[in-house]
């Protein structure tokens, strides 16, 4: 079914290429409010010591709020972090398994069923596997590509509109339509067949379907469950009032402004 995006490739034994790099990038984001916030800085010791503007205080409260955007920014990174291994892991179980269920539906009846119609149901069996990966990853993409589920070319005219009746064009729901396709498919071997399965091999190629079900509802789950607003809230209102109070706290321990300006500007990047 292709990727889910443009991949993010960088060469880990360059030093300098990977500072450099500007694909995928915060750099073009944050350098901005970085060099806003690096000439505040400035502006504040130069007016200090003009004797133009006090606009400095002291850092003993900054430091105690250090603390707080620490733990936000930190519990914010790590559940990021902690959710984007959990997708890549869904993600995979969803692709082994199809691979799973293609290889079972070919060592349980390339022998006793070596024949037109066994090759048909397999191909069969292939195409339903594959239209309904595509149908996951044109979800994945659409906030992105803006391309709807039944839009997306390779799936047959049957596929599409029993998406489009069945579900009310929703792509969330419309994999579990193609999802239904595939079992029919499977247990379409009684009539396909000429020897049909045993039923235990039915059995484990059905519990091959559910997997994929489960690995895509755990996909779900994280795509429509957002961060809790109170938290995000929270993170945010504490890290802007520390970073556009950094200048002031730092204006009066650092003397020389060319070093004044670079600790602003990275710790503003950092932040």
């Amino acid at each position: 079914p292709g990727q889910l995006g443009p991949s993010v490739r960088y060469n880990t034994e360059s030093h300098i290429q990977v500072l450099c790099q500007m694909h995928a990038s915060v750099w073009k984001k944050v350098f901005i409010f970085c060099v806003i916030n690096a000439l505040f800085a400035v502006f504040v010791q130069v007016s200090e010591i003009d004797d133009i503007l006090h606009l400095s205080i002291g850092d003993k409260g900054h430091v105690f709020m250090s603390l707080m955007v620490s733990y936000l920014v930190v519990t914010r990174s790590h559940n990021s972090l902690s959710r984007y291994m959990a997708a890549r892991g869904y993600l995979s179980n969803l692709m082994r398994g199809s691979r799973e269920l293609i290889q079972h539906v070919v060592a349980f009846s390339r022998y006793t069923n070596n024949d037109t119609k066994g090759m048909e149901w397999r191909i069969d069996v292939a195409k339903r596997t594959i239209s309904f990966l595509r149908t996951i990853v044109a979800n994945l993409q659409y906030p992105t590509k803006g391309i709807h589920v039944w839009e997306v070319a390779g799936l047959s005219k049957l596929e599409k509109q029993a998406m489009i009746l069945a579900v009310g064009r929703s792509n969330e729901r419309s994999p579990l339509v193609l999802h239904l396709f595939l079992r029919s498919v499977i247990a379409s071997h009684v009539k396909k067949l000429n020897t049909p399965l045993e039923v235990v091999q039915e059995m484990m190629l059905l519990e091959f379907t559910s997997d994929l079900v489960s690995a895509y509802s755990n996909i779900m789950k994280d795509v429509t469950t957002p961060y809790p607003f109170p938290l995000v809230q929270m993170s945010r209102t504490f890290l802007f009032a520390w970073v556009i109070t950094l200048p002031l706290a730092l204006s009066n321990d650092i003397e020389n402004p060319y070093p004044l300006f670079f600790v602003v500007f990275f710790l503003t990047y950092g932040f």
